[in-house]
């Protein structure tokens, strides 16, 4: 039996001179610090009441500015609404471009260059936040291909469609929130793969909760807090 594992990540974001390599160009690059991490193996409810938690305990309330990060899957903005009611939602920058590409690949054949040209300039509109013109671009691609690619397409502009609000990528910027999920990706992995996908190993469930705890309470650097708490319990 396969279960769902849940990650979240409660940070704080700083804005901070850079430079934005896939765009050549110097600008200020909104960092994420502090984070801290929950995991839940099971559905999202017990997860929302986790992840609800931490973010209580981080200062939520008292944040100037809030902003939820995902990659556009409906749970987590039902969750988000339900816990965060008075944040900005945001999709995650890169799942939104690998959504373009996916647009790409149906129409032009994965690795095309007028598939990346194609890309190219919807990446631009989008980066400005206007997504209609990305809708309009890809609900014209869909003359002549057949009616399976028809629908894979118009599914896709559906995805834009449905989060527009979440996509003004350009006022994001303005107001200093973060493009990126990034966090939450580095939580999978240290969390998840480098601990508890390892050759030969196998976990039973309540072994495999008590080891994401364990681990997220470590890469939260409360490591000697939960330890002492485990030990007074």
């Amino acid at each position: 039996m396969r279960c769902h594992i849940a990650v979240g990540c409660v940070f704080e974001f700083e804005t901070q001179a850079g430079y934005r390599r896939r765009r050549q160009e110097k600008e200020d690059l909104v960092k994420a610090t502090h984070q801290t991490y929950t995991a839940y193996l099971g559905g999202p409810e017990e997860f929302s009441r986790l992840l609800s938690a931490e973010a209580e305990r981080r200062g939520y309330d008292q944040a100037l500015k809030r902003a939820s990060v995902g990659d556009g899957a409906k749970w987590i903005w039902n969750l988000s609404g339900l816990c965060f009611p008075t944040s900005w939602e945001i999709v995650d920058w890169y799942h939104a471009l690998d959504h373009l590409w996916e647009v790409s690949g149906l129409v032009y054949g994965e690795g095309s260059a007028s598939g990346k040209g194609w890309v190219k300039g919807r990446e631009n509109d989008l980066w400005l936040g206007q997504v209609p013109s990305v809708i309009k671009a890809i609900e014209a691609l869909t003359e002549g291909l057949s009616a399976e690619a028809q629908e894979e397409v118009q599914s896709q502009a559906g995805y834009f469609r449905n989060n527009t609000r979440r996509m003004q990528y350009q006022e994001f910027r303005e107001e200093g929130y973060p493009l990126g999920s990034g966090t939450v990706e580095s939580g999978c992995k240290n969390l998840v793969t480098k601990r508890m996908k390892g050759p030969g190993m196998r976990w039973s469930r309540p072994g495999a909760q008590n080891m994401l705890a364990l681990r997220a309470e470590y890469l939260s650097h409360r490591w000697n807090e939960a330890w002492q708490l485990t030990l007074a319990a």
